[in-house]
């Protein structure tokens, strides 16, 4: 038996994730939940890190993603005229192929393209928290330097990341070279 994990829902909140969570421990089946103290300390930032992901074990996963498609989430407010207000937004669920890997929804990335991402996210929160642009030039230079794979929108992730991150880096090598010149 395999004791590796696999996504079977993702949720915006950690409230969604762990009523679904109940529902896979009602039928006896044990499930995690990752990203789930971040998201609910830092909510704003949950789309950041992908939401809170329902996870079982590979054994598990057509018996909890048919408890889940099952249920189809929460009831959504009705007006009057019978038209739903606000209805809320289906969780991602993710199914395994007849290959063994994961469908369109999640596929496994390259560590490159993680990189790409980490990147991407790195440089967009380094504009607030400038010394973080240090360890974002790092993360593209190992990248740029990767003989992987890279998706298109990975690409542009990087590319995105590059744009933002080089003048923090100009301006911090200007800064130190000044400093070395005693200016």
């Amino acid at each position: 038996m395999s004791d590796r994990l696999v996504t079977v829902a993702v949720f915006q909140t950690p409230v969604e994730a762990t009523l679904a969570r109940n529902l896979l421990d009602d039928a006896g089946i044990r499930s995690f939940l990752q990203d789930a103290e971040a998201a609910g300390m830092a909510w704003h930032m949950a789309g950041a890190y992908g939401g809170v992901k329902l996870q079982v074990a590979e054994a598990d996963v057509d018996r909890a993603v048919s408890i889940l498609e099952g249920v189809g989430g929460p009831e959504s407010s009705v007006t009057e005229e019978g038209a739903a207000e606000n209805p809320p937004p289906e969780p991602e669920f993710l199914t395994e192929t007849e290959t063994g890997g994961v469908d369109a929804l999640e596929r496994v990335l390259t560590q490159r393209e993680k990189l790409a991402d980490k990147a991407f996210r790195g440089a967009v929160f380094g504009m607030i928290f400038c010394p973080l642009q240090i360890w974002v030039f790092w993360l593209l230079l190992k990248v740029f330097l990767s003989n992987e794979s890279l998706s298109d929108v990975k690409r542009w992730k990087a590319i995105f990341a590059a744009v933002f991150n080089l003048p923090y880096v100009i301006g911090i090598v200007w800064w130190l070279k000044m400093l070395a010149m005693g200016i």
